[in-house]
């Protein structure tokens, strides 16, 4: 599949994920899609010792399966002192409540494990274009912020 990013204009993109097998598999297949991908942590305090205001992403794809990510407070940390960033919170094992509170704390979409890869493309170009995720009615129970 070609990807949908057009010449010249990549999403800028941060990823808070454990390290593992799958976070080494999400971040070749993001650039595959040419996402430009400018950094990666471990969890949202290093995120926030490390963001640097001169290459800030458009989009921080941040886990919210594990609580020692410090989503919760990394997203509302970030819609607080970067607004214009966006937050999509991967919701791979987390529950239904948790995933509820992401949105509450600002999260602009969820994208759930049982979406495949170019979904998650879409919901990355829905987030940096209209700012906020807007499924499909086709796909299921879903999440928004607007």
């Amino acid at each position: 599949m070609k990807s949908k990013t057009p010449a010249g204009n990549q999403v800028k993109l941060a990823l808070v994920m454990e390290p593992s097998h799958f976070r080494d598999w999400f971040l070749s297949w993001l650039a595959y899609l040419k996402f430009q991908v400018l950094s990666y942590h471990s969890d949202g305090m290093e995120l926030r010792a490390t963001l640097s205001a001169d290459a800030l992403p458009d989009i921080v794809l941040l886990e919210a399966a594990k609580q020692e990510t410090g989503a919760l407070e990394t997203t509302a940390w970030l819609r607080k002192q970067y607004p214009s960033i966006k937050v999509v919170a991967l919701g791979m094992d987390a529950t239904e409540a948790l995933l509820q509170s992401m949105l509450d704390s600002g999260a602009a979409g969820v994208i759930k494990k049982y979406l495949d890869p170019h979904q998650i493309e879409d919901i990355i170009w829905q987030v940096h274009t209209k700012g906020c995720y807007t499924p499909y009615p086709r796909q299921g129970t879903f999440y928004m912020n607007t």
